[in-house]
């Protein structure tokens, strides 16, 4: 093999073919045709003089020798990616770039408004993709550089996430935001008695990966009276408020849903950590401009979060 006209571009096909597992799932993330994919294989096949691929029940099985161009190609690429971004100045005014975020439900409705915001002089040319984080293993999606940031409110990041680096975008307080309709809204505050006896609703937490709330109060031993399980956070005031019951909130990402629908906030009774909003991002993007420029852009739009937060409601929703 001559790798002085290696096509790089077989190697994105290798990627592809072992992320998505098939043929047809990789032209389509790939956007391009099947028989594109199929010529590339066929051509790496005639290079290598493996068959790379196996035909498998569940998609495409890698070789022995695919697996170990699979894991060769990655990091050619990876490294590629990083050195060329590291080396360029990031011009967002001229730039095509392709940015993958994935999010939370309720980040998408309540942050990205405001990031979209502060993009808007670039978005001529600037695309971005959202990507349901229930959909993702982001510890691979994020190693195998399938998408550039990740922003939630995460748990524990250090040890979860070893090739991962986390901002901190916003320290949000915890508060209990109880519907209008409820006796308990009728009161100034609410005591850890009061905390105990109210019905909730909560996020099923298979659906969503907003669990701080829920984590630390497992932790801490305190089990509440659960009548309602959604599978979107986004839902959590118009159900808690529809039903009369109540709900442990970020209160400045969830202000403005609060508001909306007439619910009394309360502070925590007992002392409760706020919850963290963080953007995550592999560690080979630490010195990309381009990347660098995504994180900045989030860190104006959460700041804006939270002075839109204060100058409507002060220190809380009232």
């Amino acid at each position: 093999m001559d790798t002085r006209t290696f096509d790089l571009n077989l190697l994105k096909v290798v990627q592809a073919i072992s992320m998505y597992g098939t043929i047809s799932k990789a032209a389509e993330k790939m956007n391009v045709t099947q028989p594109a994919i199929s010529n590339a294989l066929a051509r790496l096949r005639e290079i290598t003089g493996d068959p790379i691929f196996i035909r498998g029940r569940q998609g495409q099985i890698p070789t022995q020798y695919g697996k170990s161009l699979i894991a060769v190609s990655h990091s050619v690429l990876t490294q590629i990616r990083s050195c060329m971004e590291t080396a360029a100045e990031f011009d967002p005014a001229e730039s095509m770039r392709l940015f993958r975020v994935a999010l939370d439900d309720f980040l998408e409705v309540q942050l990205l408004p405001y990031f979209l915001k502060a993009v808007s002089p670039y978005l001529r040319n600037i695309k971005l993709q959202l990507i349901p984080i229930r959909s993702l293993d982001l510890a691979s999606s994020m190693e195998s550089d399938d998408i550039d940031l990740c922003i939630s409110a995460w748990v524990d990041t250090d040890r979860t996430f070893k090739r991962v680096r986390f901002d901190e975008l916003l320290s949000d307080p915890v508060c209990i935001a109880v519907a209008n309709s409820s006796p308990y809204a009728k009161k100034r505050s609410l005591s850890r008695q009061d905390f105990l006896e109210m019905k909730y609703v909560i996020v099923r937490p298979e659906f969503t990966a907003y669990q701080a709330p829920e984590l630390q109060l497992r932790n801490m031993g305190i089990h509440r009276d659960v009548a309602v399980q959604v599978s979107r956070a986004t839902s959590l005031p118009a159900v808690a408020a529809a039903g009369g019951y109540a709900i442990t909130v970020p209160q400045i990402i969830f202000g403005e849903l609060i508001k909306l629908h007439n619910m009394k906030t309360f502070d925590m009774p007992f002392e409760f950590a706020p919850v963290k909003i963080v953007a995550g991002y592999h560690v080979r993007d630490e010195k990309s401009p381009t990347v660098a420029w995504l994180r900045r852009k989030f860190h104006e739009a959460a700041r804006e979060v939270k002075t839109n937060f204060m100058l409507h409601y002060g220190t809380k929703v009232k």
